[in-house]
């Protein structure tokens, strides 16, 4: 995976690496971090994560984690400018890819159909295929403003400016990233070194996906509900699981030179995390085990399967073993003023307002459908959710668990019914 540094780490004798950490959702103010924040733990298997690998170029949440991707990056926050001889590292990036992808084969069952054409480049040239090939995410208020729903929830403050903030949780740099247009993986101007192979690795899964399964995936990607975040968690789940699955393969040595070279990138960072490091850290930290149970369940046929038929859910996610977990349709909520906003929170959603882990039981997970529709009038913006739980008893524990989150922005939660809570919050005069 994914995660980004964690502060106060202790490394093991063996390379594995531990870190107590206090609540991460203990903040007052809002949540602090949880799946995957820089100066938090994520914790895949033997090993806490320290970097970021994720499928975003721009966030745009129209279900809070619609993450929309045309390209898979490889995000870290560089210590410090280097200077690489690209031949050279060309050289060894072609001298290293066949083991990497042989390795990638065997752990993930899948062969390649043809080969992947992988390439190191200067920084301008690696901006140029990162940026100039029309995967970015254009703005249009049509695919809706995610920024007014955190604004209003109470998760992101007023003055905050959501591309800004994206930006600094993804980082000062991108290290690699698989292009699903072009079917190529670029390293950014960087020798091949353990820490590298850990990127490549990561990438190699995703074009095998792209190869085998197809991740262009627009109905999904464009969809306001939470179809492509359950599609997200697969398809890093899938990447994570081999990922570790590679560390954990390589000897003390190697391990302890990739957590060397790990926190040499990360020297001096010291940001603290925020709502938007929680959701691109859910597809990892959700999809690992996710991609785990169905392994344990029905094995490589089931694995295989999902990419046909993916979780629509993030409860799906959460709950891989879980029966009868479809949604039930809910009607977008009406209010006065204009509709800037639409979407699902989900259950991963809930977790951001309980606060709770999702990847832990809680109230969140009783849930069986919602939306909600962000609405404004004059200087004022407010969020309205209809949720609908599974039962009496789980909607009384969810409403009972937003009591913190309702003092705190001033919302109201409101019971309509046996099953059902309406949640209304604002921001603004």
């Amino acid at each position: 995976m994914p995660g980004r540094r964690a502060s106060g780490r202790v490394s093991s004798d063996d390379g594995g690496v531990t870190a107590p950490t206090p609540d991460p959702w203990a903040a007052p103010d809002r949540p602090a971090t949880s799946w995957g924040a820089p100066t938090g733990e994520a914790h895949t298997g033997t090993r806490t994560w320290s970097w970021l690998t994720t499928d975003v170029l721009v966030v745009a949440i129209a279900g809070l984690l619609v993450l929309f991707a045309s390209s898979s990056l490889a995000v870290v926050r560089l210590a410090e400018e280097e200077t690489v001889d690209l031949t050279a590292a060309q050289a060894e990036l072609e001298r290293r890819l066949p083991d990497l992808v042989a390795y990638v084969e065997q752990e993930r069952g899948l062969a390649f159909t043809e080969p992947v054409d992988a390439r190191v480049l200067d920084d301008e040239r690696f901006l140029d295929a990162l940026y100039g090939g029309g995967s970015e995410v254009e703005d249009d208020e049509e695919e809706g403003d995610a920024g007014a729903t955190l604004t209003a929830l109470g998760l992101l403050d007023p003055d905050d400016d959501l591309d800004a903030v994206v930006d600094e949780a993804l980082g000062d740099g991108v290290v690699g990233f698989y292009d699903q247009e072009s079917d190529e993986l670029f390293v950014r101007g960087s020798s091949i070194d353990p820490y590298v192979e850990m990127v490549l690795v990561h990438e190699l899964v995703h074009a095998l996906q792209d190869q085998r399964f197809d991740l262009d995936r627009p109905d999904l990607r464009d969809a306001d509900d939470e179809r492509f975040s359950g599609f997200q968690s697969l398809v890093e789940g899938d990447a994570t699981r081999v990922e570790t699955a590679y560390y954990d393969s390589r000897p003390g040595d190697v391990q302890a030179a990739i957590d060397a070279e790990e926190q040499r990138r990360f020297a001096g960072s010291d940001r603290e995390p925020g709502i938007v490091d929680l959701l691109l850290g859910f597809p990892y930290f959700a999809g690992q085990p996710y991609v785990e149970a169905l392994l344990k369940s029905g094995g490589q046929a089931r694995l295989d399967a999902a990419f046909e038929t993916p979780p629509t859910t993030t409860e799906q996610v959460l709950e891989p073993d879980g029966e009868d977990l479809e949604p039930v349709e809910v009607e977008t909520p009406t209010s006065s003023g204009k509709r800037v906003d639409q979407g699902v929170l989900g259950a991963a959603g809930l977790s951001l307002l309980v606060p709770a882990d999702p990847t832990q039981d809680g109230p969140h997970l009783g849930w069986d459908g919602d939306r909600y529709a962000t609405f404004t009038d004059g200087d004022e913006t407010c969020t309205v959710v209809a949720v609908v739980m599974e039962s009496q008893t789980a909607r009384d524990d969810l409403a009972e668990e937003l009591a913190d989150w309702r003092a705190r922005t001033g919302a109201e939660v409101i019971v309509t019914g046996d099953r059902t809570l309406r949640l209304v919050s604002c921001a603004g005069s």
